[in-house]
């Protein structure tokens, strides 16, 4: 399947998007592509706003199980996003051509990843968070459980702080 909730918008300081209290699980990888419908990370949350930029978004305690993907933010400019208080479980890698993340933040600049749980999501192929040059991002207070750890490099800005790992 495509991604359950995909966000094509943006929010302004007074005014964010928010996608609060939600239940998502079994979303797949898809490589359909046709002129309709692109090919996809298969992400319980995906924000992708094209070429915009895209900014001020709140994602907070959701839920997101069994799924190839958590949350992700790719093709554009991503600024001012916050993901806080989630609970992730079994994100994992079901298509073997994939690699897969707890939470994809390429294209996120300037946002924060705190007091999130994470909890046995150990096959992804890539990480409970992917960094790949993070740059002014927040990165604190999660509890990651028998999960992978982050992956890549964070650049300049970016704190990665006051974490909790259990059998990860």
């Amino acid at each position: 399947t495509k991604s359950t909730l995909s966000v094509k918008s943006y929010g302004t300081t007074t005014n964010p998007i928010r996608i609060l209290h939600n239940r998502i699980w079994g979303t797949r990888h898809s490589t359909i592509t046709d002129a309709n419908i692109n090919s996809d990370l298969g992400a319980c949350i995906y924000f992708s706003a094209g070429n915009t930029t895209s900014e001020y978004q709140i994602f907070q305690n959701n839920i997101c199980m069994d799924a190839e993907c958590g949350f992700a933010t790719l093709n554009g400019n991503t600024t001012y996003a916050s993901w806080i208080g989630n609970l992730l479980y079994g994100i994992e890698k079901f298509y073997s051509a994939t690699t897969s993340y707890v939470f994809s933040s390429d294209a996120l600049a300037s946002g924060e990843i705190y007091l999130n749980t994470v909890i046995a999501c150990t096959d992804t192929g890539g990480g409970w968070v992917r960094l790949n040059g993070a740059i002014n991002k927040d990165i604190r207070g999660n509890v990651i459980i028998n999960s992978v750890a982050a992956s890549g490099t964070a650049s300049s800005g970016t704190q990665i702080d006051y974490n909790v790992y259990y059998g990860s």
